[in-house]
C-alpha cells in the first residue's frame, strides 16, 4: 500500500470542489447555492443536508447504540481529508465500543428516593449516561459491535438507488468512501511505502497531531513513519522518504528510544541531505521495521552523483567489499546514547564513551546560561563608548560575556551590560518582579545563575561559527543566554579549557547536535548537548595535566597576541606596523606580518592537536577511527588563516595617529621593550584602560598636565594594577615633555588652507604627518607615500576625506553595535570636515567648533572670494570663472554646514551611557559622506523626537 501524502496536502481544495460538484450534480443555480466559505470547509462542517442522511441512516438500525457509535465515529471522520490515514480509525471504533460496553457493564444508576424529604439539601442526580443501551442483554452483542457497525455502513453505501434522491446518493457515496478508508486502516501489511509531508501540521489538525502523535508532532512525515508501525504485520516493513533531521533532533529522543527498545529498527538508511528534492530539505530515505536487526547505512551527504554513488556502495555491499561509507551497527547500540541520535556512521568504541566516562557536570563542574536583557539597545554598550570612571563591579557598567566570533583560548569582551546597584534595573524587569507588580509577563528579562556572576570561568558562544571555541571568562563579568559559561571548583580551569577545544570533545560535542550539510548554520551549543558529553579528566595522568595546562596557557598569550594589534580589544598595545619602523618598506613589513601571524596560528593548532591526542587516549578511542570522525571538524588553523588573510594593517596605524593626537594612546608604547609589553591575564579581572592608553596615576585617562611618566610605566606590575604609593620618584611629566603636542579638546579639523601652503595648526593630515615624523624620523615622507600607494589614493588627504569615517565605523562595529568614537562632520562635499573625539566631548565642544574654527574659517574663505572676484574684474577668462564659481560654492557649503552647527550647539548636551548613536543622531544631517550611517542616526533621531527614548 501506498499512504500518499496528497490527503493531507490538497485535503482543503478537494473537498471545496466536491462542494462544487454537488452542486453541479443537482443543477442549482449558482445564485441559490448556500454560501460555502473555504473556512467553513477547512473545518469540515457537515454538507447541507448531510445531517438529516446521519440522522436517517442512524435510525434504521436495529439498536439506538449503534447509530450513536456511527454519529461519533462520522465525527472523528470530519479531519479524514487532512489527517488521512494519520486518523488511527480503527482504534477509534474500538475505543467508542469499548466506552459504550463499559457503560453497560456498569449499569444504570437510578435517582435514590429520600425517606424525609429536605427542600434544602442537595438533589441527587442520575447518572448523564452517553450511551442508550436499551435492548441489550447480551455480553456477545459487544464481541459483534464493530462488526455490526461496519456492516451497517456497507448496506447503507450499497443501497443508494439510481434516480432516487440526490442528497441521499451523495452521502451514501461518501458513506461508501469512509468505509473503504476504514477498511484500508483496519488492515496490517506486508510493505509500507510512502513519501509523507514533512515539516509542520496544517492548523486543522494540529491539536489532533499533538494528542495522538506527541513524540513525533514536529514533523508531520515521522507521524507518518510512527502511524505505519500499527499498520505493518509483524516482520513488515516501511520505506519512506523523510526529513533526516528528526533522526537526530532533541525534540523526537523519545520516539527513538521508544521505537528502538520496543523491538523496532532502522534496517536501511541511506543520509541523502541536500540536492535530492527541489526544496532545500535534508532528505534520508529509510526502511523501518517491527522486529529487530542490524542496521546498514550510506553516508552520501558530500556526495555530488548520489545515484551513481548509492549503487556502487550497494555492489560493494553485496561483493563483501569494505567502504567506508558504508557502516553496519545495531540500532540499540543509540540507546545509551543522550538523546538516542541514529548515529549510525559512529564507530562502537566512540559510541561506548558515553557509557564509561561522567558527563560534564559532575564533581561541582557545570555549564550555566547567565543575562538576557530582551532590549540589548538600552541596557548593552560596547565598551569603548563608556567613559572608563563608569565600567567596574561597583560601578555603572560591567563587562558582560555574549557569545562573539570563533577565538579559541582568549577572546575579549567587547559589550558592557548596564549594572548599576548590582543590576537593579534588570531585576526590575524580570517576570518576578513583574509578576508581584501585576504586569504583563512578556518580554522579561532574565537573570539566570546569579549567584555565578563575577566568577572567572571558561565562556564560549552558543552559536558557534562551524567547529565552536571556548575562552577565558575573566573575572568580575556577567555572562549571558548566548554567553554562556563554564564553572569548575576544583581549579583546573586552564586543563578544562584545553579539553574543551581539543577535536576530541568537540567531535563528540558535534555527534550529539543536528548539524546541517549546509556549513552547519543552525549549529547551536545548547545546555543539555554540553552537559551530556563526557570529559575523560580521570583518565588523564599528572604529567599530561600539566602538559595540557601549558599548551593551553600558551596558546592563550598566542591569542592575545593575534588581537593586541586591534585598538577595539583590551589588550591592545600598538598597531602591528609601528614594529616596521626599522623596516626599508611598508610593504616588505606587511608580508613580514601575515608570517609571523600565520606561524602563531600554526602554532595554535599544534597545541590543540598535542591536547587532543591526550585526550583520545584518555578516552580510549582508537586513532583511525577517530581520525575519520574528526575529518569533518573544521580546523582551527583554517579558520583563523580565513580571518588573517581579510586583516589591514594601515587601516589600524592611520587610526591611532589619529589616538595619539587626541590623547588617546600612549605614543610611548611603541618604544616599549619586550619585558614592559604588559599584558591582560586570563581569569583575571579586565583592565579599565588598554595598556597601550595614555593614562594618569590613577590609571585613568591622562589630562592635560598629568601624564604618568615613564618610570611610572615601568614599575606598573600589570594592566590592572598600579605601582604601589611613593615608589615612583616622578609619576609624572608636564605636556611639554611628552614627545607630541595633544589636542586636549579632541577637536582636528581638514583644512589645508590656500593651495595647500597654509594647513591650519590642528589640520588632521598635518597633526598626523607629526605622528609619523616621531615614530619613522627622516623617512617618515616615504613611508607616508608607500602607505598612499597600498590604499591605492593620491594622498592621504583623500583617504581621511573619503574612507576613513566609514572604515573606522566598519572596525568599530562589534556584536550588532556600531560605535565609532572619531567622528567626521563634514560639507556635502567634504572639502571641509570637523573630526571629534567622543570621550573629550563637553557641553561646549560644538560652541568651540563655531567659534574657533568654523566661523574663522567661513570669514577667511569670505574675504578670499571678494578678493579673487576684484582681481579678476569684470571680464574674467573661463578659467578664472570657473574658480570663482569653486569659491562660491565653498563658501555656501560652509553657510549651510555653519547655520547646522548652530543650530545643534544650543542643544547639545552628550551622555556617553546613552551610546555613540543616541549622541550622534542629532549631528544626523552632517554625515552626507556615509549615506548609511546617516540613515541609522535619523532614525534614531526620529524616535528621539516621539519620545521612544
Amino acid at each position: 500500500i501506498d499512504i500518499d501524502s496528497r490527503a493531507v496536502q490538497i485535503g482543503t481544495m478537494a473537498l471545496w470542489m466536491r462542494a462544487q460538484r454537488s452542486w453541479q450534480r443537482l443543477d442549482i443555480k449558482a445564485a441559490d447555492r448556500p454560501r460555502i466559505q473555504r473556512s467553513n470547509i477547512v473545518t469540515a462542517e457537515p454538507m447541507p443536508g448531510e445531517k438529516e442522511m446521519l440522522k436517517e441512516f442512524t435510525a434504521g438500525l436495529s439498536h439506538r447504540v449503534l447509530g450513536q457509535l456511527v454519529e461519533v465515529i462520522f465525527g472523528r471522520m470530519k479531519l479524514a481529508g487532512e489527517a488521512g490515514s494519520l486518523l488511527k480509525i480503527e482504534e477509534e471504533i474500538k475505543d467508542e465500543v469499548a466506552k459504550a460496553r463499559h457503560q453497560w457493564l456498569s449499569g444504570p444508576k437510578p435517582e435514590q428516593l429520600l425517606l424525609f424529604s429536605d427542600k434544602n439539601g442537595p438533589k441527587p442526580k442520575q447518572q448523564q449516561l452517553k450511551f442508550d443501551l436499551l435492548g441489550i442483554t447480551d455480553e456477545t452483542f459487544w464481541e459483534q459491535a464493530e462488526d455490526r457497525i461496519l456492516d451497517a455502513l456497507k448496506k447503507y453505501s450499497e443501497q443508494a438507488e439510481n434516480g432516487r434522491n440526490a442528497h441521499r446518493r451523495l452521502f451514501a457515496e461518501d458513506a461508501a468512501r469512509g468505509f473503504a478508508f476504514i477498511n484500508l486502516c483496519r488492515k496490517r501489511y506486508d510493505v509500507v511505502l510512502m513519501n509523507p509531508p514533512f515539516g509542520g501540521s496544517i492548523r486543522n489538525v494540529k491539536f489532533f497531531l499533538e494528542a495522538a502523535y506527541s513524540k513525533t508532532k514536529h514533523d508531520m512525515a515521522f507521524c507518518f513513519v510512527d502511524r505505519s508501525a500499527h499498520l505493518l504485520n509483524h516482520m513488515g516493513l516501511t520505506g519512506a522518504l523523510t526529513t533526516r533531521t528528526p533522526l537526530f533532533l532533541k525534540v523526537f529522543a523519545k520516539w527513538r528510544f521508544d521505537f528502538i527498545s520496543q523491538g523496532g529498527s532502522i534496517i536501511r538508511m541511506v543520509d541523502l541531505g541536500n540536492g535530492v528534492l527541489d526544496a532545500t530539505i535534508e532528505t534520508a530515505a529509510s526502511v523501518f521495521s517491527n522486529y529487530s536487526e542490524d542496521m546498514l547505512g550510506f553516508r552520501l551527504l558530500s556526495a555530488k552523483d548520489k545515484k551513481n554513488e548509492l549503487l556502487t556502495l550497494i555492489d560493494s555491499v553485496h561483493s563483501g567489499k569494505h567502504n567506508k561509507k558504508n557502516f553496519f551497527l545495531h540500532v540499540k547500540s543509540f540507546l545509551n546514547l543522550p538523546d538516542s541520535p541514529i548515529l549510525y556512521w559512529v564507530p562502537l568504541d566512540v559510541l561506548y564513551v558515553f557509557n564509561r566516562f561522567p558527563f560534564f557536570n559532575t564533581e561541582g563542574r557545570d555549564i550555566c546560561q547567565g543575562a538576557g536583557t530582551t532590549d540589548d539597545f538600552r541596557f548593552l554598550r560596547s565598551w569603548w563608548e563608556i567613559s572608563s570612571t563608569q565600567i567596574g563591579l561597583k560601578k555603572k557598567w560591567v563587562p558582560f560575556a555574549k557569545g562573539g566570533n570563533f577565538s579559541p583560548f582568549y577572546s575579549d569582551l567587547d559589550l558592557l551590560v548596564k549594572w548599576e546597584n548590582d543590576g537593579y534595573e534588570l531585576k526590575e524587569l524580570t517576570s518576578a518582579y513583574r509578576a508581584s507588580k501585576g504586569w504583563s509577563p512578556h518580554w522579561t528579562a532574565v537573570l539566570n545563575s546569579y549567584d555565578r556572576y563575577y566568577q572567572a570561568g571558561i565562556t564560549f558562544p552558543s552559536r558557534p561559527h562551524r567547529r565552536g571555541s571556548f575562552s577565558s571568562l575573566p573575572k568580575n563579568a556577567v555572562f549571558s543566554v548566548s554567553g554562556m559559561a563554564v564553572f569548575s571548583p576544583k581549579n583546573d580551569l586552564w586543563k578544562l579549557l584545553g579539553v574543551l577545544n581539543s577535536d576530541a570533545y568537540l567531535c563528540l560535542l558535534h555527534l550529539l547536535m543536528p548539524r546541517g550539510t549546509a556549513g552547519g548554520q543552525s549549529l547551536k551549543f545548547e545546555l543539555g548537548y554540553l552537559r551530556s558529553v563526557p570529559l575523560p579528566l580521570t583518565n588523564i595522568s599528572d604529567h599530561d595535566s600539566v602538559l595540557i595546562k601549558n599548551l593551553s596557557v600558551n596558546a592563550y598569550e598566542m591569542m592575545q597576541n593575534l588581537y593586541k594589534v586591534d585598538d577595539t580589544d583590551h589588550s591592545f598595545l600598538f598597531p602591528a606596523l609601528v614594529m616596521a619602523k626599522e623596516e626599508n618598506c611598508l610593504k616588505s613589513a606587511i608580508k613580514e606580518l601575515e608570517l609571523f601571524n600565520r606561524k602563531i596560528v600554526k602554532c595554535i593548532s599544534q597545541n590543540i592537536n598535542r591536547i587532543s591526542d591526550v585526550c583520545i587516549r584518555a578516552y580510549g578511542i582508537s586513532p583511525n577511527n577517530f581520525h575519520d570522525l574528526s575529518s569533518e571538524l573544521d580546523k582551527p588553523e583554517n579558520i583563523l588563516a580565513a580571518r588573517i588573510d581579510k586583516q589591514d594593517f594601515l587601516g589600524p596605524l592611520l587610526g591611532w595617529c589619529m589616538g595619539v593626537i587626541v590623547g588617546r594612546w600612549d605614543l610611548r608604547a611603541c618604544k616599549s621593550t619586550k619585558e614592559n609589553m604588559i599584558s591582560i591575564t586570563a581569569f583575571k579581572e579586565l583592565p579599565t584602560c588598554q595598556p597601550g592608553m595614555l593614562i594618569g596615576p590613577d590609571g585613568l585617562p591622562a589630562e592635560p598636565g598629568c601624564i604618568v611618566s615613564e618610570e611610572w610605566l615601568r614599575d606598573r606590575p600589570d594592566a590592572i594594577t598600579l605601582p604601589p604609593e611613593n615608589m615612583v620618584n616622578n609619576p609624572t611629566i608636564t605636556d611639554a615633555d611628552y614627545p607630541l603636542r595633544i589636542s586636549w579638546d579632541g577637536i582636528l579639523v581638514d583644512d589645508p588652507g590656500f593651495n595647500s601652503d597654509q594647513p591650519h595648526h590642528e589640520d588632521i593630515v598635518r597633526r598626523v604627518r607629526e605622528v609619523l615624523d616621531v615614530i619613522w624620523k627622516d623617512k617618515a615622507a616615504d613611508i607616508e607615500q608607500e602607505a598612499c600607494d597600498i590604499l591605492n589614493v593620491p594622498d592621504l588627504r583623500t583617504w581621511f576625506r573619503k574612507s576613513f569615517f566609514i572604515d573606522h565605523i566598519r572596525r568599530y562595529s562589534k556584536s550588532r553595535r556600531k560605535a565609532p568614537i572619531y567622528w567626521q562632520l563634514s560639507t556635502p562635499s567634504a572639502s571641509y570636515s570637523v573630526w571629534l573625539y567622543y570621550h573629550r566631548f563637553t557641553k561646549d565642544t560644538f560652541y568651540k567648533v563655531l567659534n574657533d574654527f568654523i566661523t574663522p574659517k567661513l570669514r577667511f574663505e569670505e574675504r578670499e572670494l571678494t578678493n579673487t572676484q576684484q582681481q579678476y574684474g569684470p571680464g574674467p577668462t573661463a578659467g578664472q570663472r570657473k574658480e570663482i564659481s569653486a569659491r562660491e560654492t565653498f563658501v555656501a557649503e560652509l553657510k549651510t554646514y555653519k547655520d547646522e552647527v548652530a543650530r545643534v550647539a544650543p542643544l547639545w548636551n552628550p551622555d556617553l551611557n546613552d551610546g555613540v548613536i543616541i549622541n550622534f543622531a542629532p549631528l544626523w544631517r552632517l554625515v552626507p559622506q556615509n549615506r548609511s550611517w546617516q540613515k541609522e542616526c535619523k532614525i534614531v533621531w526620529d524616535k528621539l523626537i516621539h519620545g521612544d527614548y
